[in-house]
């Protein structure tokens, strides 16, 4: 081989060496190294905490597939980059277009050190709160995770102290901690490295690029709907299909849900006129025999005709708060863990196809004493031009003359149901200061008691004719 040859493949290996160099170089610059650290924490931490949650869980996740797992960590990827890509599409617009001049700036670097640990440590919080969370509710963090500390404060502090009294301990030293060392060493090692890329014509073509790797990672799909809630679910096992998402995604969404729950339906689906829609449920809802008698307000009122005399029976409606489906041996779930329940269903008339108005209790009480699906968004019961505007049990028994009361053995003030049944013609209202604020739990008096003042209650009536709904307590935790 010529003396030519052997210079031809050397200038090709320096070339190649050249250009690696100039890669890294532009890779591992401080416009670009803050966010090579935020990428590799977000991408590695989130499938650090995925297996943590499978050995926690291992138990319930044992005949669970290779494969299963495999997907779970795929989609955990998509998700994890959706999160990602929003992050750093602020930072880099900020880094790719600031001039040379500010990365000497202080201020400048500390705002970006900010924001990077304060990113960090969100993220690692949230990733150790999930956990717990998890292993106590199966699920990732989601809308009870903010609603319930927004809405019930001292309720839900309370419950915390009472099971993770240590893990509260734990977890505010590590966020002042963690946060201190996390500011400390980013700003040592987010502006090592040349400064490269300094030209305007550059800094707009790596900003274009990398907004553009951002954007397609915020929406890694090429469907109608980008990834949401509920994309994930593609095993039997429910804890596989929650860790394939991500927990800052999961908040994220339930905070928006919270916010505009209600507002966009007509983007994911089509809805019919409201005539049609109209026509629809009063065919679904009228019976035979039923009398339309509509107002402009209530264009499906009607008027049931039974042709029976009105009998004057005390009415008690028992709502069990908490009540999951799975122990209840009459539904045929598995075994039977409420026996004096089944043995009302086999005796008296027991509906298997209910479903539910929504996922909190104001929601189910608004389907059952008020007979309407709840409303996106607030809860019926939580709108105050909602108040005396709705038929309930409570208000149609104390027209014809009935005795009415609410006994809950929580706190009556709760989503606003003492004022809501007040409205509605609930004579008189009864919570856990009346029963016994000195066996209160978090959620209130256990369901025993309870039942002792309903029984009070109901001997003082004598033969006054009464409708009562009792809402127990002792499962809602």
């Amino acid at each position: 081989m010529s003396d030519g040859e052997y210079g031809d493949q050397g200038d090709i290996a320096s070339g190649g060496m050249r250009l690696v160099a100039a890669i890294t170089n532009i890779i591992l610059s401080r416009r670009l190294r803050p966010l090579l650290i935020v990428s590799l924490y977000c991408f590695l931490i989130s499938p650090v905490f995925r297996v943590a949650v499978f050995l926690l869980t291992r138990e319930a996740v044992q005949d669970t597939t290779v494969w299963e797992i495999g997907v779970c960590f795929a989609y955990g990827f998509q998700f994890d980059a959706v999160v990602v890509g929003y992050i750093l599409l602020p930072m880099v617009l900020t880094l790719g277009l600031a001039p040379a001049t500010s990365f000497f700036n202080k201020n400048f670097r500390r705002t970006v050190t900010v924001y990077v640990m304060i990113i960090m440590t969100l993220v690692l919080i949230l990733e150790i709160v999930n956990v717990v969370f998890m292993l106590d509710f199966r699920r990732r963090l989601n809308w009870a995770s903010l609603v319930y500390p927004w809405f019930t404060p001292r309720e839900t502090a309370a419950f915390i102290w009472k099971e993770h009294a240590f893990f509260v301990i734990f977890l505010i030293p590590l966020l002042i901690g963690g946060g201190f060392l996390a500011y400390r060493t980013l700003r040592r090692h987010c502006w090592h490295g040349r400064l490269t890329l300094n030209s305007p014509r550059k800094r707009l073509m790596l900003t274009i690029a990398m907004a553009a790797l951002c954007i397609i990672a915020c929406r890694p799909t090429f469907g109608r709907f980008p990834l949401r809630p509920g994309s994930e679910e593609h095993s039997s096992n429910n804890i596989v299909n929650q860790a394939s998402t991500n927990t800052l995604f999961s908040v994220y969404h339930a905070a928006k849900s919270m916010i505009l729950d209600g507002r966009d339906e007509g983007k994911y689906y089509n809805l019919p006129p409201v005539a049609d829609a109209r026509q629809t449920a009063r065919v679904l809802l009228f019976q035979d025999g039923d009398q339309a008698a509509p107002t402009p307000t209530r264009p499906l009122r009607r008027r049931v005709v039974t042709g029976r005399d009105m009998q004057g029976l005390n009415v008690v409606v028992i709502i069990m708060e908490g009540q999951a489906n799975w122990p209840v041996g009459a539904l045929g779930l598995g075994g039977a863990h409420t026996p004096e329940l089944d043995e009302i269903c086999r005796n008296g008339m027991f509906f298997e196809q209910l479903y539910a108005t929504g996922a909190r209790t104001s929601r189910g009480l608004a389907g059952i004493l008020v007979g309407h699906p709840d409303l996106g968004g607030r809860s019926l019961l939580g709108r105050e031009e909602a108040l005396g505007k709705f038929q309930t049990l409570s208000g149609v028994s104390a027209s014809r003359g009935y005795r009415t009361m609410f006994i809950n053995g929580g706190d009556p003030d709760y989503a606003n149901m003492r004022n809501f049944f007040t409205a509605a013609g609930t004579e008189t209202i009864i919570g856990k200061d009346d029963i016994g604020r000195q066996y209160a739990g978090t959620w209130g008096v256990p369901d025993e008691l309870i039942f002792h003042k309903a029984h009070e209650m109901f001997m003082s009536m004598g033969d006054e004719t009464f409708f009562a709904s009792i809402l127990t307590v002792s499962n809602h935790q």
